[in-house]
């Protein structure tokens, strides 16, 4: 109830838990040893799950929606059963997963995007280091190096790239 990465709207959402976790703690004493305790493991789902919903408006609402509804679950139905805190943290874990999901998707393309760029600049950074080394010791006029290793380097690179990774740029190269 302190954590201060969990947004204030849901840490008084939590508070409503503090009744049926005093009586879950009270009537099983292994809520305090046992880390897989069901109470104890829906508590930290949520803390979990909360923590991302403070800069994401969209997240914030659907998980807002889906801790209400869980935690009147709870207070609701719980009396001596443990197996409802079980119940509710089964509910939240789909929703979890749901949206892990969802941002996994949305990332792909990114992530995708990200690797492609790293290998264009190692084919980038190959080819450049070959077109050095063969203009290394010569006496070349600026002009002619300065297109060698930008203009000469982004050609090679493209073609290294449409014919693939075991294209041989060695006539591109000795040119």
């Amino acid at each position: 109830f302190r954590d201060p990465s969990i947004p204030e709207t849901l840490r008084s959402l939590f508070g409503r838990l503090q009744v049926p976790i005093l009586k879950a703690a009270l009537l099983d004493r292994g809520f305090f040893s046992d880390k897989k305790h069901a109470a104890r493991r829906l508590l930290d789902h949520l803390a979990e799950a909360a923590v991302g919903a403070g800069s994401d408006q969209g997240y914030h609402q659907a998980f807002t929606t889906t801790a209400a509804l869980v935690i009147d679950e709870v207070c609701r139905d719980f009396e001596i059963d443990m197996a409802v805190f079980a119940s509710a943290d089964a509910k939240l874990g789909k929703f979890i997963d749901s949206e892990r999901r969802t941002t996994e998707e949305a990332l792909t393309a990114d992530v995708n995007a990200a690797l492609s760029a790293e290998e264009n600049e190692k084919d980038r950074a190959e080819v450049l280091g070959q077109i050095r080394d063969k203009l290394a010791g010569l006496s070349v006029p600026f002009d002619v190096r300065s297109f060698a290793e930008t203009v000469w380097v982004d050609y090679v690179t493209s073609l290294v790239e449409k014919e693939g990774a075991g294209y041989d740029f060695a006539y591109y190269r000795d040119a």
